[in-house]
């Protein structure tokens, strides 16, 4: 999906240096086992994560790069993966719009780590 996010997600608390320099490494990475592939269970899922740490460590935010696959399961996964097990809690907003196909629009709401993806 050809998406576009605006907003962001704010932390509880600032990240530490080493957290906000992990998260920026993970984002930097590709993500495929050795046959090429992404996704499955307990996998990230999709070769991109494209949410990175703001530049103060305060929040998430999206990098601006096109094409971002699987963006509310990449949310989940990082909560899940680096914010819960860090003792972090999510929380906020976004909006976004999707140009495939019809223009579609909606809304991704973080509450206490909670993610909620709704359609407009």
């Amino acid at each position: 999906m050809d998406t576009t996010l605006s907003g962001r997600f704010t932390l509880d608390k600032p990240l530490t240096p080493e957290h906000k320099e992990m998260l920026e490494e993970f984002s930097d990475t590709e993500h495929e086992d050795e046959s090429g592939r992404s996704g499955g269970e307990g996998k990230p899922p999709s070769i991109y994560c494209q949410w990175v740490p703001t530049e103060d460590g305060t929040g998430l935010e999206w990098d601006g790069a096109e094409k971002f696959y699987y963006c509310t399961e990449w949310l989940g996964y990082l909560v899940a993966h680096f914010f819960k097990p860090w003792g972090y809690v999510l929380n906020g907003c976004m909006e976004w719009v999707s140009a495939i196909y019809e223009p579609a629009t909606g809304t991704i709401v973080v509450h206490d780590n909670e993610i909620v993806a709704t359609s407009l």
